[in-house]
């Protein structure tokens, strides 16, 4: 049962790490943070 579990773990991990890499370099960031030289768009404006 211990075997099993580790190995449905080390799937999780493994799929979790192949959607990271893929959104980190093949996906393309979002025109709102892209134009707005990389800040977090927030709903409140700093004046």
């Amino acid at each position: 049962m211990v075997i099993i579990s580790g190995a449905f773990m080390g799937m999780a991990f493994a799929f979790m790490w192949v959607v990271s890499m893929w959104q980190m370099w093949f996906w393309n960031v979002p025109d709102g943070i892209s134009e707005n030289e990389g800040k977090v768009p927030c709903l409140h404006s700093e004046k």
